[in-house]
């Protein structure tokens, strides 16, 4: 018997986990995060080039079908930068929004599309400074960079990426969230301190992949607190950054070397849940260094397996400079600390430095040469 053709509104995608996702008569696909969670972008893949085999031998020629997978932003009712400007001026802004990754194939390789409206900047080299490499590490390769200036839709970005295959639709979905929050808020931005305590307050570590260690941002996997070297550990990457312009240290995160020997974020590795005690990273802090260190802030910030510890060091005045940490490593034996020591650390680059015997020794020079100077 002759196979009874059948019309573009009664064809359906069908996925292992049940889900059967109609296909309307614009070749579009359209479904809800939540119902292809778990999905892998292989099997997406499979999907997609079965759906369209079969519409491109109906219709007799090649057929593009594309998948529209929605969710709501985290940030859902708060306005970008620019429609913040644009109320300001008497302009017309959004009131609502709903976000959509969209997934198709290209001579049968898969490519994921991640747009962003309202941005902040319409210049293409900000734009990938600022999602660049967060989404190389996450997702995939960039192949195209494409911004719609808003004549007759709203202005926004679109990166065309060739997603890793092993990845699942709630991984790309989180990025494109992270995405689209990057380049509407200016403030959101993760090349500065207060982006990345932003980011990671908010809920979005994973925007930090990527990211390189450097002169004001250190990460680690876990501090090991309770152990007397790492406290004295610890203090001293707090002191390093109030002597050096401030700073912030994430811990519950993993890096990797990169080629050139540099420290750069590889995964959100959280700490178990409940598992830091905020009160023994202050009081590490607290009886440790001198003076006082002004402002800083211990945050445990709770993600997806784990909670997350936040250590903001702001700027601190120069008339309290240098902070000391009391206590000193034996030689290179950091797990011996000499009490009767002290230790000046200092960051410089993504390093952090003890300040040498000469250094300490011509401070206190240049400070007995003024008070002699001031006396007389």
């Amino acid at each position: 018997m002759k196979e009874r053709p059948c019309s573009p509104e009664n064809e359906f995608i069908t996925f292992p986990n049940g889900t059967q996702v109609k296909l309307d008569k614009y070749n579009s696909l359209h479904v809800n995060h939540e119902e292809l969670h778990e999905t892998s972008l292989n099997c997406l893949r499979d999907r997609l080039q079965e759906i369209e085999k079969h519409v491109s031998r109906r219709k007799n020629k090649p057929v593009t079908v594309e998948l529209f997978i929605e969710f709501d932003p985290v940030d859902i009712n708060l306005l970008s930068d620019w429609e913040i400007a644009r109320r300001q001026d008497g302009g017309h802004y959004t009131e609502s929004r709903t976000g959509g990754l969209v997934v198709h194939l290209e001579q049968d390789t898969l490519q994921a599309f991640l747009s962003a409206d309202f941005p902040y900047t319409d210049k293409k080299e900000e734009a990938m400074e600022r999602v660049g490499g967060y989404i190389r590490h996450s997702l995939g390769e960039i192949t195209n960079v494409r911004f719609c200036a808003g004549l007759a839709d709203a202005p926004a970005w679109s990166f065309q990426v060739v997603p890793d295959l092993g990845r699942t639709v709630a991984h790309c979905v989180e990025v494109a969230r992270c995405f689209e929050s990057l380049l509407r808020y200016r403030n959101m931005d993760p090349s500065t301190p207060q982006g990345v305590f932003a980011l990671t307050i908010a809920g979005q570590a994973s925007c930090l992949i990527g990211r390189i260690e450097n002169d004001w941002l250190e990460v680690k996997q876990s501090y090991g607190i309770s152990d007397k070297s790492q406290k004295h550990e610890f203090a001293c990457d707090v002191a390093s950054f109030a002597n050096a312009g401030g700073g912030i240290i994430v811990v519950g995160v993993t890096t990797n070397k990169d080629s050139h020997g540099r420290d750069v974020i590889s995964a959100i590795t959280p700490c178990r849940n409940g598992s830091i005690n905020v009160q023994t990273y202050q009081q590490a802090v607290s009886e440790r260094v001198i003076p006082t260190i002004e402002g800083i802030s211990f945050d445990v910030v709770g993600v997806e397996g784990g909670d997350l510890l936040v250590v903001q060091v702001p700027e601190q005045q120069e008339a309290k400079m240098p902070f000391i940490v009391k206590g000193g490593t034996i030689g290179d034996n950091i797990s011996r600390i000499r009490t009767s020591s002290f230790s000046i650390p200092v960051r410089r680059n993504a390093e952090k430095e003890f300040t040498t015997p000469e250094w300490v020794h011509s401070l206190l020079a240049s400070g007995r040469a003024f008070l002699n100077y001031k006396s007389g």
